[in-house]
C-alpha cells in the first residue's frame, strides 16, 4: 500500500506552526524570541508568494473580512506612531504579533487536504505533550518557563501550544463518539491529562465542558447514560481526592473571596481598555496601537501602567483586542468566530464548531485572539470548515 502523498505546503505549514510557538521555547538553546518571530514572518511571506496566483476556495466576504482585519492592524500601527510617538517601524513589528489571521488567504489558495491539516494538528499536540512530560521529569524546565505554583498543587509550566491540544482533544472526542475506536480513547485520556496539568483553569473548564457536551450529544442513548454515570463518579469520587484539582478550587475560592472586598480586577481591566483609556474617533475605529515594551516611551509607559494598576490586556481578550486594533477589527474577528458555528458540517467534522465555541469563550477572560501562538491553529480550523463546506457544494 502506497503511503499517503502530502501536499507540497505540508512541511511549510509545520514550520510555520513551530515558528509561531517558538519551537516550544527550549531553555537549552539560546535563541532570541525575535529570531522565531522573524522566521514566522518570513515563512508566512513565502507561503503568500507561493500561492499568490492560485484561485481561492474562500468566498469574497471571508477574504474581504481578513483583509480588513489586516488593514485595521496596519492602521493601529500608524495610530501608535501619530498619537503616541512610537516609531512606525517599531509599531509595525509590535503589530505583527497578531497578524496570523492573514494566513487564511494562502491557506484557501493552497487547497491543502483535510487529512494534512489534521495530521499537522496531531503532530503539534504530540510535541506539546512530549515537552510537557519532559518538563515534569526534569528538575528544571526544558521548554518554556515554570511557576513554582504551590497554590495550584504542582509546578505550573508556561508552555506554548495548549490551543493545538484543545483542537486535537475535541477532534478525537468527535471521532470516538462516531467510531468507538479505542485508539482515539487513548488519545483523549493522554490529552485530558495534558490539559489538566497545564494548571490553567479556563482551558481546563472550557475544554472538558465542551468535550463532554460534544460526546454526550453525538453518542447513542446507552453510551449517554454510561457517560453520565462515569462523569458523576469522576466528579464526586475521584476529582475531590486529587491534589491538583483541590488546589485549583482553593485558588478560585480565595480569589472570589478577595473580589468580594475589592472590584473584580478583570472587570476593572475590561472597563479601562474599553472606556477608561482616552481616545479619539480614529483610535476608536482602528485602535490605539500595540505598545512595544522596552522599545518606545509609549511601550514603557503602558507597561508601568499595567503593573501599577494591575490591568492586563491578556486578562480581557476582546477588550484588549479593541484597545489594540479598534472596533472595526474587533467586530470582524467576533463575526469570524461566530461564522464557524453556522457553517454546515458533516458529523465527522462537528468538532470544528466546538473548537470555535472554545475560542469564543476563552477570549472573554484571556487573549488567544491577540497572539499568533493561538491564532494559527484557529485559522487552520476555520480553513478546514471552509474547505469542507466548499467540497459539499
Amino acid at each position: 500500500m502506497c503511503p499517503m502523498r502530502r501536499s507540497k505546503y505540508y512541511g511549510l505549514l509545520i514550520a510555520i506552526a513551530l515558528a509561531s510557538l517558538e519551537c516550544f521555547r527550549p531553555t537549552f538553546v539560546t535563541i532570541s524570541t525575535q529570531v522565531y518571530k522573524f522566521l514566522l514572518y518570513f515563512l508566512a511571506a513565502v507561503f503568500l508568494i507561493l500561492t499568490f496566483r492560485k484561485k481561492s476556495i474562500a468566498n469574497k466576504i471571508v477574504s474581504l473580512s481578513i483583509l480588513l482585519i489586516s488593514f485595521c492592524q496596519l492602521m493601529s500601527a500608524y495610530n501608535a506612531y501619530v498619537f503616541n510617538g512610537q516609531a512606525l517601524s517599531v509599531s509595525i513589528v509590535a503589530t505583527m504579533q497578531g497578524f496570523a489571521y492573514l494566513l487564511l488567504i494562502p491557506l484557501c489558495k493552497s487547497k491543502i487536504s483535510i487529512s494534512d491539516i489534521e495530521q499537522i494538528v496531531k503532530i503539534m499536540t504530540f510535541l506539546y505533550l512530549l515537552c510537557s512530560v519532559l518538563n515534569h521529569l526534569s528538575p528544571t524546565p526544558l521548554f518554556g518557563t515554570a511557576d513554582e505554583g504551590v497554590d495550584r498543587g504542582a509546578t505550573r509550566f508556561r508552555l506554548l501550544g495548549i490551543y493545538w491540544t484543545i483542537f486535537f482533544f475535541l477532534m478525537k472526542i468527535n471521532r470516538y463518539a462516531i467510531d468507538g475506536n479505542k485508539h482515539d480513547l487513548y488519545w483523549i485520556l493522554a490529552i485530558g491529562l495534558g490539559i489538566l496539568f497545564s494548571l490553567t483553569r479556563q482551558d481546563i473548564v472550557v475544554s472538558f465542558l465542551l468535550g463532554g457536551m460534544l460526546y454526550f450529544i453525538r453518542t447513542r442513548l446507552v453510551k449517554k447514560l454510561l457517560f453520565a454515570c462515569l462523569a458523576a463518579f469522576l466528579f464526586f469520587c475521584i476529582l475531590p481526592h486529587m491534589k491538583v484539582v483541590n488546589s485549583l478550587v482553593e485558588k478560585s475560592m480565595e480569589e472570589k473571596a478577595a473580589q468580594s472586598q475589592y472590584d473584580n480586577i478583570r472587570l476593572v481591566a475590561a472597563d479601562y481598555y474599553t472606556f477608561g483609556y482616552p481616545r479619539n474617533t480614529q483610535q476608536i475605529l482602528f485602535g490605539v496601537g500595540v505598545p512595544s515594551f522596552g522599545n518606545s516611551a509609549y511601550g514603557n509607559l503602558f507597561e508601568r501602567t499595567q503593573e501599577t494598576m494591575k490591568v492586563f490586556r491578556e486578562d480581557v481578550g476582546y477588550c484588549g483586542f479593541y484597545y489594540n486594533y479598534g472596533i472595526i477589527a474587533t467586530i470582524l474577528v467576533i463575526v469570524l468566530f461566530l461564522s464557524l458555528l453556522f457553517i454546515k458540517l458533516p458529523d465527522r467534522y462537528v468538532y470544528l464548531k466546538y473548537y470555535a465555541g472554545a475560542f469564543l469563550l476563552l477570549n472573554i477572560a484571556s487573549a488567544p485572539c491577540q497572539s499568533n501562538v493561538s491564532i494559527v491553529p484557529f485559522i487552520l480550523g476555520l480553513y478546514l470548515s471552509l474547505k469542507i463546506s466548499h467540497e459539499q457544494k
